[in-house]
């Protein structure tokens, strides 16, 4: 894929999420298409983030953010079941940096994803113990499965993509 054809859809994306935030009040029709293009998370709590779905979960919680919340009750439960994803994450495409990139693609997604969730956490004090708890518990599992001497392989793993990609 080209870098005009990725800027391309996630300036698309940036601009859908903005244009729907704008509207007061949003039909839920619309957000659900926003929410549609996210990837989904499975049952045994994984997902695989292609770069698309990152940028789809990004816009997300753009929209929410620039929405003033609205329907934060549905969105904020799908962003928290993808951060408590992350540990079980499939990075698609994630080796694949731009020489301008610096950070690994997955340090850069958790960094927006933990960012928007703490920015609601601090408007809405009610979903604050929520969110940090479950910000909390994923770190935890991560630091779990970097301390696990048992699992090599998805130590390894953990590290190719969160740590050094």
């Amino acid at each position: 894929m080209a870098a005009a054809e990725k800027d391309f859809y996630s300036n698309s994306l940036l601009l859908l999420a903005r244009s729907l935030a704008a509207l007061n009040p949003t039909p839920w029709e619309k957000v659900v298409r926003l929410l549609s293009l996210c990837p989904q998370v499975t049952q045994t709590r994984s997902i695989k983030l292609d770069q698309r779905g990152q940028q789809a979960v990004t816009a997300l919680g753009l929209y929410l953010l620039e929405s003033g919340l609205q329907y934060h009750e549905k969105i904020i439960e799908y962003l928290l079941s993808v951060l408590k994803a992350l540990p079980k994450a499939q990075w698609i495409e994630a080796t694949k940096l731009e020489s301008k990139d610096k950070l690994p693609v997955s340090e850069c997604f958790t960094f927006c994803l933990c960012t928007v969730l703490s920015d609601v956490a601090r408007e809405n004090q009610e979903l604050q113990e929520k969110i940090v708890s479950a910000q909390l518990e994923t770190f935890q599992a991560l630091a779990r499965i970097l301390q696990s001497p048992n699992d090599v392989s998805k130590r390894k793993y953990l590290i190719f993509f969160q740590v050094t990609t």
